[in-house]
């Protein structure tokens, strides 16, 4: 009745199993809507759809299954009728990470126990809710492990049967990324750091074992890694999950008890009061997840198993051992030899005892090696971009780096696709995003250059400086020709009608024609300051000396030493005197009467420079000029 109790099973559990996670408890999925068209005629259990929608890696998925389960039908396989009892859920293992389930009875009670004959045709239908996020996309075989309990008419016989069933699941992967691991960042200039964190995270499970190839010859087996990649370059990652499971791999006990014998199977004799054979041997597993039954060692007291590869869901199981008997209506039932539990603590030895739950003596003794091996492999890549930035051009200026106030320089790089100009070190200018910019304060100017993929390199600083212009100098025209300044400002030129006049670049000027006369000072850049421009009508020697004319002191300014000439119209006596600039007498001359060409050369001696009056009388009439000694 194998085929029978397949397809009850099957109904309930697909519904149950498919979107559970491994554990047994309903995890807060919401109630579902059990579809009451959900029928078979003849009666046989049926799944409401036949088909549920296949889901999609860490997408959130929400789906209702309706599930009908007849309290009675015949079994299409051997033509025996039986009535459905029960089906209790014993544990479901292989299942995506992620997903979730809640099933729920007629009245709407969330349960792993279901009671077709409770309250029929109501209690003949259940269902499931199905609800979260797959995280992992795969082909994943889902193994369900139930127990049925039947009552069979012809043989007025209950019976219970642990069965498992492998079911299908397919997961996709989603639209986008790699469906393996993430990365923080992917893409950068110049050097890109990334951390990486698995999509299946193991919270502390030793069973979970990662390797990382980061494309650059740097391998990792930490959880989450972080990267650096220094060198511009296109780089696929390899990420890769094995997720383990611990497994019984070999069992190896002796029986030290008879509670076995006795059976109609193993003949007692009750000469020698021992039996004549010895117990058949086999063991389940139950890590309340799923259920294993191992292989009969027949007529053996000291049973072993190897390389079972039975695998444990979790960290903790139990170990019941039987002696195999033929069972009803013609043998005796299963003798139970005890049970253990083993917390597994890692892949090692562990010991087993039972106690018999009969005689309450020890029944096995012996030892059970867990092991780790592959359960599934979960590797995807993906790639990191490193970009080289761009190659920024020095800053070229024009006309010069150093500008007088109100001018300007132009300040050009070059070398990408946009730019951002700023000033010191992290003052940005606004709207200054071209390639050239106009600087006109002073400043240490940079700029951002930016390639059209978004990579930046910055330029060296370039020193701007604007200088101030000189003060204004002053011009006092002191009368006789002669032009006066007190400005203590650098670099003098006298300018004549627009042009600078030759070597005149004291302090004082004596005009020598009618004209326009002003006076410049220059910094060390260049930048000039000009004074107020004067007109001035030259005065002639014949508009004062009507008994003298040539009249010539020179060089004026001079070092103290001087020549004054002139000619008279006759008879003229002849004094010169020069006083300085607060009226002392610093010297005085008489050169008698004279006729016609005078001239004269006249030493000042160790005086001071500065400003000094050369007073020239000619008979009854004088004429005095400024003097500039140097």
């Amino acid at each position: 009745m194998g085929s029978m109790w397949g397809r009850v099973l099957f109904l309930l559990v697909y519904i149950s199993a498919i979107f559970s996670t491994n554990s047994l408890v309903a995890q807060n999925c919401p109630s579902c809507v059990i579809d009451a068209t959900c029928d078979s005629v003849p009666a046989q259990p049926k799944l409401c759809p036949a088909v549920l929608p296949t889901d999609t890696a860490q997408q959130y998925y929400e789906a209702d299954a309706t599930f009908y389960m007849p309290t009675t039908f015949t079994d299409a396989g051997s033509g025996v009728d039986v009535d459905l009892l029960e089906i209790e859920v014993v544990g479901i293992s292989g299942l995506p990470t992620g997903l979730t389930w809640s099933s729920y009875d007629y009245m709407g009670n969330d349960t792993l126990n279901f009671y077709p004959p409770e309250n029929p045709p109501s209690s003949e239908r259940g269902c499931a809710k199905i609800c979260g996020t797959p995280l992992m996309p795969g082909n994943y075989i889902v193994t369900v492990s139930v127990l049925a309990y039947v009552y069979v008419p012809a043989i007025s016989s209950n019976m219970t049967q642990a069965t498992s069933f492998d079911i299908p699941l397919t997961i996709v992967p989603g639209g986008s990324g790699n469906s393996v691991f993430t990365m923080s960042n992917n893409q950068g200039c110049d050097s890109v750091s990334t951390d990486f964190s698995p999509i299946l995270q193991s919270g502390g499970d030793p069973l979970y074992v990662y390797s990382w190839d980061f494309g650059d010859s740097i391998t990792s087996t930490s959880e989450f890694p972080s990267h650096t990649y220094s060198v511009p370059g296109t780089y696929v990652v390899t990420g890769q999950i094995d997720v383990l499971k611990y497994a019984v791999s070999n069992v190896s006990v002796t029986v030290v008890n008879d509670d076995w014998c006795g059976d109609i199977e193993e003949l007692w004799d009750f000469i020698f009061s021992q039996c004549l054979g010895n117990p058949d041997v086999y063991f389940r597993l139950n890590d309340n997840n799923s259920l294993y039954d191992s292989p009969t060692i027949n007529n053996n007291m000291s049973p072993s198993w190897t390389n079972l590869g039975a695998v444990i869901e979790g960290a903790q199981f139990t170990i019941q051992f039987f002696d195999e008997d033929d069972g009803p209506p013609f043998g005796s039932p299963d003798d139970d030899l005890g049970s253990k539990i083993i917390n597994i603590t890692g892949p090692q030895s562990y010991q087993v005892s039972t106690i018999s739950p009969y005689s309450g003596t020890q029944a096995i003794t012996g030892s059970l090696t867990i092991i780790t091996q592959l359960d599934t492999s979960y590797i995807a890549t993906d790639t990191i971009r490193v970009y080289q930035p761009p190659i920024a051009d020095t800053i070229t200026f024009s006309p010069s780096d150093s500008i007088c106030t109100g001018d300007s320089v132009t300040l050009v790089t070059g070398g990408g696709d946009s730019y951002q100009w700023y000033s010191d070190d992290t003052t940005l200018i606004v709207n200054a995003t071209d390639s050239t910019y106009v600087a006109s304060v002073t400043g240490n100017y940079w700029c951002q250059v930016i390639d059209t993929l978004g990579c930046s390199a910055a330029t060296g600083q370039l020193q701007v400086a604007v200088i101030s212009y000189p003060i204004m100098p002053s011009v006092i025209n002191m009368g006789n020709n002669f032009l006066q300044t007190f400005s203590n400002v650098p670099n003098l030129q006298w300018h004549f009608e627009g042009a600078p006049i030759p070597g005149e670049t004291g302090q004082s000027y004596i005009v020598t024609q009618d004209g326009n006369y002003f006076l410049t000072a220059a910094n060390v850049l260049g930048c000039v300051s000009s004074s107020d421009t004067l007109f001035l009508t030259y005065i002639g020697l014949n508009e004062f000396l009507p008994n003298a004319s040539g009249l010539r002191i020179y060089p004026n300014p001079s070092k103290g030493d001087f020549t004054i000439t002139l000619n008279t119209f006759d008879d003229q006596q002849i004094i010169i005197k020069v006083r300085d600039i607060i009226g002392r007498t610093v010297y005085a001359q008489d050169y008698g009467s004279t006729n016609g060409l005078f001239e004269s050369a006249v030493d000042l001696g160790d005086v001071i420079s500065g400003v000094y009056t050369v007073n020239v009388s000619i008979g009854d009439y004088s004429f005095h000029q400024k003097l500039l000694v140097k």
